[in-house]
């Protein structure tokens, strides 16, 4: 197998990255970890239900369509994230579909709960009073549905019908075509049951004209599939989480900050400064993320990223910053960068191995594209000194990947970190993805496990040509410079990514350069894309995915902290709790800055490379051994 692999000698390091995006799903909890992570926005959704007359009819497998549709609603909404943001609409119910009754019959359309945070009850309740009975006017309940939803961030409509729409004008096409062109980012995603092919080729123009997916369902049992995978699809969303925070324009007035995630926004040619403090001998771990806008820009727009932590008496301790290019903005791919400064004595040299108050800066930097204020996430962490045993010799070499050949246990990955899926251990995962998502999971790693992992993609004859990769995070969002990256291309014929590892999680393993990346116990991410083509708009297909995970080692004694450090780590990073930092502020605004889509891709044709290009100017400061 391939990789993009390449290492640049002393201060300079390349690595082709494709950052993150993607979801929200009800997150499983590993058995011995609380799940405290920062509330997470989904997508506001519309699910757009048919109840014209024709829903009557006989479903293949038993009972009518309209009975089997209720049972899918009614499973989907069970397995729904308690925050998503959902309501629900329907046509047809509330007239005949005589001649005499069309005019009013093609504007019946009826919403009968409105986009909010999901309300179970009440959507089971409104989904069992449908009484099918009309006309299909999918172009009119398209627009009816459009105006429910917010108009400040990006929002999708998930519809299902099974059939021609019988009213127009308007033209259901032409309606997904002036929503695709309003300049809100509204993606429609068609599920098909029991259709014909007329039928089929109108809702997947829907679906493709907005950039979202159509599936077909021929009858009860594979609605009830089909629907949880589009709805989900639909709701992720990259959403910045964290505690509000307002960065300061210069390094005097920083506020502190402590471990946590926090959000602020960033224009471009824009600095924000925030101050961390760092004890003596302990270790302080920054990244900050920043999401670009889908769509604007092309090929040679260039964005970049860059942090730098300086000393209390202003001393740079990365020698000039560590930057993040990117020159896919138009991907809306987010940037992501960090900085690692360690003041245990003779890793840093000068002021930087001091206690006391640091200041991280971030600086954005864009092309002509990328020109609005952009949100950014801050994650902050400050490991305690080692005051005795530092646990086990480092390791250097990578865990060896098991295949897993038991039964793919379904999972929903996530459109950020903060909504990562779960994986709790060995085992086979499976996902649908769309073309331009890039989801994310994680893995609890303690002291002296390692995990190895690969990314099977199941062959599809309605995918596009496409970039896919998948990419493997640090708890600090450092991916391993040699083995935390596979890309390739994908032409709808099964394809397979890794295996991918990492070495087993040792404090000492900060000592080696390869090993940097594994050297604190925590929450480990993977990134798995499915590039959103080379030729025009995305194809609107859901492509399935399997993870085969490997999880390997016995949890062992890791470093011992200073009185009132954790060994296990779990406040290194916050654990949620950035509300008790002092830096708290008013959340920016959602007028301040556009929230930006899940979708993401390779685009262009560029088919082997990363949505990416992470320049590291220092690997660490220069150690000052005698």
């Amino acid at each position: 197998m391939n990789r993009w692999r390449s290492k640049l000698a002393a201060l300079t390091t390349v690595s082709i990255v494709a950052v993150l995006l993607a979801t929200p799903a009800a997150a499983q909890q590993s058995g011995n970890e609380q799940d405290s992570r920062v509330q997470v926005e989904y997508a506001p959704t519309m699910l757009v239900l048919d109840g014209s007359g024709s829903m009557t009819g006989n479903d293949p497998s038993g009972g009518t369509k309209m009975a089997a549709a209720k049972n899918s609603v009614r499973s989907l909404v069970d397995m729904l994230p308690d925050d998503a943001q959902f309501g629900l609409t329907t046509y047809g119910t509330e007239t005949g579909e005589t001649p005499a009754e069309k005019e009013t019959g093609c504007q019946d359309t009826s919403v009968l709960q409105d986009v909010k945070q999901l309300d179970r009850q009440a959507i089971t309740s409104a989904v069992d009073g449908i009484q099918p009975s009309g006309y299909t006017p999918i172009g009119h309940s398209l627009r009816t549905a459009a105006d429910q939803l917010p108009d400040d961030k990006q929002r999708a409509i998930v519809l299902v019908s099974d059939g021609l729409d019988t009213c127009a004008p308007p033209d259901p096409c032409e309606v997904a075509d002036e929503l695709a062109e309003e300049g809100i980012n509204t993606v429609v995603h068609a599920v098909g049951f029991g259709v014909d092919d007329e039928a089929s080729e109108q809702l997947n123009c829907i679906a493709e004209t907005t950039g979202g997916t159509y599936t077909r369902a021929p009858d009860a049992t594979a609605l009830e599939k089909a629907l949880p995978r589009v709805t989900t699809v639909a709701l992720r969303n990259y959403q910045p989480t964290g505690t509000p925070a307002k960065g300061s324009e210069q390094p005097a007035g920083a506020p502190e900050i402590g471990p946590g995630q926090y959000v602020d926004s960033l224009g471009p040619q824009q600095r924000k400064h925030y101050s961390v403090h760092i004890p003596k001998g302990g270790v302080g771990y920054f990244s900050a993320t920043v999401p670009l806008t889908r769509g604007e820009g092309g090929m040679g727009d260039i964005n970049s990223l860059e942090i730098d932590v300086t000393s209390p008496s202003g001393e740079s301790c990365t020698d000039g910053g560590v930057r993040s290019l990117s020159t896919m903005g138009q991907d809306g791919v987010p940037l992501s960068t960090s900085a690692v400064v360690d003041t245990t004595e003779g890793n840093m040299g000068g002021d930087c191995q001091e206690a006391g108050t640091y200041t991280m800066y971030v600086l954005r930097d864009s092309d002509t594209a990328q020109q609005a204020e952009l949100p950014i996430e801050v994650q902050v962490g400050v490991e305690p000194a080692v005051t005795g045993n530092k646990g086990e010799p480092s390791e250097m070499d990578t865990v060896r990947f098991q295949e897993q050949n038991g039964q793919a246990q379904p999972v929903v990955g996530g459109g950020s970190f903060s909504s990562a899926a779960t994986l709790d251990g060995s085992e086979v995962y499976r996902d649908s993805l769309a073309h331009g998502e890039y989801v994310f999971y994680r893995v609890r790693l303690e002291w002296g496990q390692g995990l190895a992992y690969r990314v099977n993609y199941a062959g599809n004859k309605q995918a596009g040509l496409a970039n896919v990769s998948t990419m493997l995070y640090s708890p600090f969002r450092k991916v391993p410079p040699s083995d935390g990256e596979d890309t390739d291309s994908y032409d709808g014929a099964p394809a397979t990514l890794g295996p991918l590892a990492t070495t087993p999680v040792r404090y000492l393993n900060r000592d080696e350069y390869e090993g940097g990346a594994t050297s604190v116990a925590g929450w480990y991410y993977i990134g798995v894309k499915l590039g959103r083509g080379v030729e025009g708009d995305p194809p609107p297909a859901l492509v399935d995915t399997e993870l085969e995970l490997t999880v390997t080692g016995e949890p062992e004694n890791g470093p011992e902290y200073a009185s009132g450090g954790d060994s296990g780590n779990g406040d290194v990073f916050g654990d949620g709790n950035a509300e008790n930092s002092p830096a708290i502020a008013e959340s920016p605004t959602t007028d301040s800055f556009p929230l930006v889509p899940v979708l993401a891709g390779a685009g262009g044709a560029v088919l082997l490379g990363g949505a990416a290009v992470t320049v590291w100017l220092v690997r660490r400061r220069n150690r000052m051994r005698p």
